[in-house]
């Protein structure tokens, strides 16, 4: 989810700290790890109907209506993933803040309710401890408590050490997850790969590249698939095909093992 008002509403907010709220690119580190697996997102925004997604990432929704969170509750209830984060949920659209605490119904939806989020400074950094093994943590760590969420991970240090820090709850047919802490993009690649494999979020592509350099993305129609491969890397590498594609930028069929020039690309048509 990317919310234009919410952006600046956050950037114009006093709270929190100026230099690192980073709306923009927090999504995009969450959007790198799909990016790298070759898994296609679309960038939507809170009036985007919801319903033909697998998952849904919202991150750092600081500006959210009670609209939206309705639409939230009934794609979640309806069999929905959805994974949201620290700084979600405090102000209404007109900017004014939700009395009373964290809202109800994203207590609901989440299982956890909100305490505070400590703002750490630039230098400063904090833990979480998940599957057994240490991430790192900075900028933001929000302090929550489970009222039914499962705990996937806890804080190692400071006043809210062993607390909860990554959370998953089940709602209607639907699940959320709850990063109550701003990451690095080793543990956002541990975390979805963990969801890409239980949500079977990954296509089955009849070709592969020997580098996550290369990038894999579908674009389709009722009548065909077109498969855009572009060669990120200044090196050439290798595609894998384990059926005849047409290459549609020569009109020439290609198979097995393809050499992928630097920067080079390759459009492939599969008719359904």
């Amino acid at each position: 989810i990317y919310d234009q008002d919410n952006m600046w509403a956050l950037m114009d907010s006093q709270n929190y700290a100026q230099g690192t709220k980073q709306y923009w690119q927090t999504l995009q580190k969450h959007y790198q790890y799909f990016w790298q697996h070759n898994i296609p997102v679309d960038i939507i925004s809170p009036q985007t109907d919801l319903s033909a997604y697998k998952l849904i990432i919202d991150p750092m929704h600081f500006l959210m209506s009670t609209a939206f969170m309705t639409k939230l509750d009934q794609y979640i209830k309806s069999g929905g993933v959805v994974v949201g984060t620290y700084i979600s949920g405090i102000v209404n659209e007109l900017g004014l803040a939700y009395l009373g605490g964290w809202p109800q119904m994203l207590q609901q939806l989440y299982g956890v309710q909100i305490e505070e989020t400590d703002t750490l400074y630039p230098k400063q950094t904090n833990q979480i401890f998940f599957e057994g093994q240490s991430y790192l943590v900075k900028d933001y760590c929000t302090r929550i408590n489970s009222t039914g969420a499962k705990v996937l991970a806890t804080y190692k240090k400071d006043f809210y050490a062993d607390t909860p820090a990554v959370t998953e709850n089940h709602y209607g047919k639907g699940q959320t997850y709850y990063l109550a802490c701003r990451t690095d993009l080793d543990f956002l690649t541990t975390f979805y790969d963990k969801l890409t494999s239980r949500f079977k979020l990954a296509e089955t592509l009849p070709l592969q590249a020997d580098s996550s350099d290369v990038s894999i993305q579908i674009r389709e129609n009722k009548q065909t698939t077109y498969i855009f491969v572009l060669n990120f890397d200044e090196s050439e590498h290798m595609l894998t095909l384990s059926l005849p594609l047409v290459n549609m930028l020569t009109n020439q069929k290609e198979q097995g093992e393809v050499r992928l020039e630097s920067y080079g690309i390759r459009v492939y048509q599969i008719n359904k």
